[in-house]
């Protein structure tokens, strides 16, 4: 049963005693009361008075788990497991009480991975557990073990967390007023405005929106006619990763090709060519090392490569890069059903304490817990995924470049586009037609005429219509029903018989 809606609001609302004691059983009691985000809460604020806690993040994972936020759920019996293995480490005597968390810790861990699907790496950690703690039952009521499959990724949903109140009104005339100024940076000719769009079908083969058609999203529109082939709009983005930075020929920072001289961090580079990083100019080394470079010098970061900026007293939702993206919603009407992102347990779960760990932060001080808690990881990470552009090889058709850039995303999709994009050292704009090329001898062509929306392309508008609608539905978040799609579909089903829909 999902509760968070009812009790979003009493989260705050209860004067709570700072004592760490008084307020476990405050979260105890509100848990028992069906309170959960309110419990969430007060166990979040024993753990900033006593950051070493077992006991509250195994019950801050079991309100997670009541929550229906699995992932959570994941990460918080992670951590207690890790302050068990650091309580080992330190010769600190594991006594029965630790013990009993322990076992508990490992069933909840397990329970949480095979809520999310992730089957292979729950039943891993039920027999780490079962083997320390053989009389222990880790099986609970109503929950079925599914041991038949062996999937190692599941799914988490992408939603506004009830207790994140870092999302900005998207829609206000001040956010309106910042992504205008940033725009007027990037084009003379483009604007963002609030537009309807239709509410998506959340599955290829799912009927009807029920009794909400449209909803509101940013849109670009131009400010003047925009022609065919002409280049009105360039953004760069410090949110942008070489896929192999010490192996290749592209700028660390933009992206963009090395010239003959180029730009190294002395404190990183090794003196031969296989090692350190490298800028295209002296520009994009002073913007590295303004942003994120100074966390990463002299790291081994081979495994991951870069990620988010501990250096700045910033929190990473309200860094502008990141603050604005479109990526997570409030819950859908009951009609709709809840999009879903895949989750893979150690890219989401041990990777990022890895990497932190990599930046010498440590995961459990107090002034930390709020930036890299994991549900901050999570919707950083779904709005990364609902706008991030890649660049594919030409060499090797891998992945060479992949970027996230705030107000490219602004720009709306359609299969019958009206611009067009290309991403080297910045992502570009420009005026597109799939039936009209520009010409050099004829009078420019209008694209885009002034006043209307810029409609760019998350696929290849090449393809049919059912393939369009499978390469998009990623960045969608949902089936594609622009005008184009909805005809041909239509199409389809007269030349094959199938009856229209009542």
């Amino acid at each position: 049963m999902h509760m968070r809606d009812s009790d979003a609001a009493l989260a705050g609302a209860y004067p709570e005693s700072r004592s760490s004691d008084s307020l476990l059983e405050q979260a105890r009691s509100a848990t028992l009361k069906g309170e959960c985000v309110r419990a969430r809460k007060l166990y979040t604020e024993v753990l900033m008075l006593e950051p070493h806690s077992i006991l509250a993040y195994l019950e801050r994972s079991l309100a997670h788990l009541r929550l229906a936020f699995p992932d959570l759920a994941a990460g918080d019996a992670y951590r207690a497991l890790l302050l068990v293995d650091m309580a080992r480490e330190c010769d600190e005597e594991i006594t029965p009480e630790i013990a009993e968390m322990e076992a508990k810790t490992f069933s909840c861990l397990s329970i949480a991975l095979r809520e999310i699907d992730c089957h292979e790496d729950s039943m891993r950690y039920e027999e780490i557990g079962t083997k320390r703690y053989p009389e222990f039952n880790f099986e609970v009521p109503g929950h079925t073990p599914r041991k038949e499959a062996t999937l190692r990724e599941g799914e988490w949903r992408r939603e506004v967390y009830p207790w994140n109140n870092m999302e900005p009104d998207r829609f206000s005339d001040k956010t309106l007023e910042v992504l205008n100024a940033a725009m007027a940076k990037c084009s003379a000719k483009a604007e963002l405005k609030v537009v309807d769009l239709p509410v998506l079908q959340r599955d290829l083969s799912f009927a009807g929106d029920g009794d909400r058609s449209s909803d509101k999203h940013l849109g670009v529109y131009a400010k003047e006619d925009i022609f065919l082939g002409e280049t009105f709009f360039s953004e760069a983005s410090p949110l942008t990763v070489v896929a192999d930075p010490e192996n290749s020929s592209l700028c660390e920072y933009c992206g963009g090709n090395l010239p003959d001289q180029y730009e190294v961090c002395d404190d990183c580079w090794e003196g031969d060519e296989d090692s350190g990083v490298m800028w295209c100019s002296e520009e994009c080394r002073q913007k590295a090392f303004k942003s994120y470079h100074p966390a990463l010098c002299g790291r081994d970061f081979t495994w991951l490569y870069r990620d988010v900026n501990a250096t700045a007293n910033v929190h990473p939702l309200a860094l502008p890069d990141v603050k604005y993206l479109y990526g997570v919603s409030r819950p859908p009407l009951k009609h709709i059903p809840a999009i879903a992102l895949p989750f893979n347990f150690t890219h989401q779960v041990l990777q990022p304490i890895q990497m932190l760990q990599e930046m010498d932060v440590d995961i459990f001080d107090p002034k930390y817990l709020d930036f890299f808690d994991l549900w901050v990881m999570q919707t950083v990470r779904a709005k990364f995924i609902s706008v991030a552009s890649a660049r594919i090889s030409s060499k090797t058709r891998r992945t060479e470049l992949a970027a996230v850039h705030a107000l490219y995303s602004m720009f709306n999709h359609s299969c019958e586009p009206t611009v067009t994009w290309e991403c080297e050292s910045e992502v570009k704009f420009t005026g597109f037609s799939r039936h009209k090329k520009p010409s050099e001898s004829a009078a420019p062509i209008v694209a885009v005429k002034k006043g209307d929306e810029c409609w760019t392309h998350y696929c290849d508008v090449r393809m049919e219509y059912k393939d369009r609608q499978r390469d998009a539905f990623g960045s969608l978040g949902g089936k594609c029903v622009c005008r184009r799609c909805v005809e041909e579909e239509a199409e389809d089903k007269r030349v094959n018989g199938v009856p229209d829909e009542e």
